[in-house]
């Protein structure tokens, strides 16, 4: 069970950093407190578990944040300011950030542009 969470912890920590270093924190605190009670451990990671597999914190679901990219970033800023109790403004702080990433990284004409037209010209098959 427990390389099982490091794992997955391991693996999913891009999606939300700030979820998923409180799991990691909250599996090494298990560990130390109950490293010889085996069946305690066992419980102790289950539910560890059963919260690991959550889709989402429910903070950002609260907020009525997207869980894949202003989630996340929810969830850092709210682990960088560590307190709750600006939640709303975080919420749509995150909103606001997400949104102005998408408008930078949205280039116009991209494919369109005269370089790329002779590229796929000079290539059999088209992009």
């Amino acid at each position: 069970m427990e390389n099982a969470l490091r794992h997955h912890i391991s693996i999913s920590f891009d999606r939300d950093p700030a979820k998923y270093k409180s799991l990691s924190e909250k599996l090494e605190a298990i560990l130390a407190a109950h490293h010889e009670d085996w069946r305690t451990l066992a419980q102790q990671l289950q539910q560890l578990i059963d919260d690991a597999t959550a889709a989402a914190s429910n903070a950002s679901v609260h907020h009525g944040l997207d869980p894949r990219t202003e989630g996340p970033l929810f969830g850092v800023l709210r682990m960088r300011l560590g307190s709750a109790e600006h939640d709303t403004e975080l919420a749509e702080l995150a909103v606001e950030i997400v949104a102005q990433i998408k408008r930078d990284g949205a280039v116009q004409g991209y494919w369109t542009t005269p370089s790329l037209r002779r590229l796929r010209g000079a290539r059999s098959f088209s992009v």
